[in-house]
């Protein structure tokens, strides 16, 4: 019936006043249908057209020795952080870095250049890796922005921002976001070192079916909406609780967490993310938002 009543005023000649034409189909006798159609229509609309901020995240850490690096990273280079910095700062959101040792000259140059960043100084990572660590931060400070919308959570050096990540996660859908790693492992277990990690990390879950039967997630690039987001790492802050503290846990945990508690809502790979170091150099695939690592960079 209510159908019937907006194809009839979609037919009705339109008057030179179109409040005539409201008149016309408010004052059938459907006006109670129609009404609460128009109020669900309102209600999608503010669903859909989102308030509040993108944000892109990622963790700037010096002085303190990076788990997966031989060697100390300098302080206050641009060029370390470049890549990622200037294609997240071309799609216009806001940046978020969390570091420890960034002088003010060097956060006022970036900021001149690129106003929309935000540096957060990190006084004490509390004796857990600079990986695992970044995931509490990530959260407090989601918790202390009810302002932003949606969240891009990644590495830095060794990422950049080919598309818009955000728009493409309006469209696949509100999914926890994950990138995948080296692709033709297709169960986590095939991996010696990520079964070294698991076993050493969350031994009474390295042998689950829900975490040995599914392929190796990355924890260098997450995402998705604040919900999508508050969810994902209440159960990585949860599982690193559990975790030896003075071991670099990320990336056990996150393949725990993405297979036991969002296996049914996990979006991994192409087109949000490319496997990791398995792109060609130089090459983007045609609306790749996120590339982790080409094939012949090294760590």
């Amino acid at each position: 019936e209510v159908c019937s009543d907006i194809d009839l005023g979609s037919c009705i000649e339109q008057p030179a006043n179109p409040d005539i034409n409201i008149t016309l189909i408010i004052n059938s006798s459907h006006t109670g249908a129609i009404q609460t159609t128009k109020e669900w229509t309102e209600k999608h609309k503010q669903l859909i057209e989102k308030e509040g901020k993108d944000v892109f995240m990622t963790t700037y850490f010096t002085q303190a020795r990076n788990p997966m690096y031989s060697y100390q990273i300098r302080s206050n280079s641009f060029m370390f952080m470049k890549g990622w910095f200037l294609s997240a700062a071309s799609l216009g959101k806001h940046i978020v870095v969390f570091h420890n040792h960034l002088d003010e000259f060097f956060q006022y140059r970036v900021k001149e250049f690129y106003p929309n960043t935000e540096f957060i100084f990190v006084s004490n990572l509390h004796g857990r890796t600079t990986n695992d660590i970044r995931f509490y931060l990530e959260y407090d400070y989601l918790l202390q922005h009810p302002e932003v919308h949606s969240v891009i959570l990644t590495d830095l050096r060794d990422v950049k921002f080919f598309a818009d990540p955000f728009e493409q996660m309006e469209v696949l859908g509100d999914n926890v976001y994950v990138g995948i790693d080296v692709s033709f492992y297709l169960s986590s277990h095939d991996h010696s070192w990520l079964r070294g990690v698991l076993r050493n990390c969350h031994r009474s879950d390295a042998e689950s079916n829900a975490v040995k039967l599914h392929p190796f997630s990355n924890a260098g690039v997450a995402g998705g909406t604040r919900r999508a987001m508050l969810a994902f790492l209440t159960q990585m802050t949860r599982y690193l609780d559990k975790a030896p503290h003075n071991r670099n846990c990320n990336m056990g945990t996150v393949n725990v967490v993405t297979h036991k508690h969002f296996f049914d809502q996990l979006y991994t790979g192409y087109p949000f993310q490319s496997s990791f170091k398995l792109g060609i150099k130089g090459a983007n695939p045609q609306g790749l938002s996120v590339k982790h690592k080409d094939t012949a960079e090294l760590w």
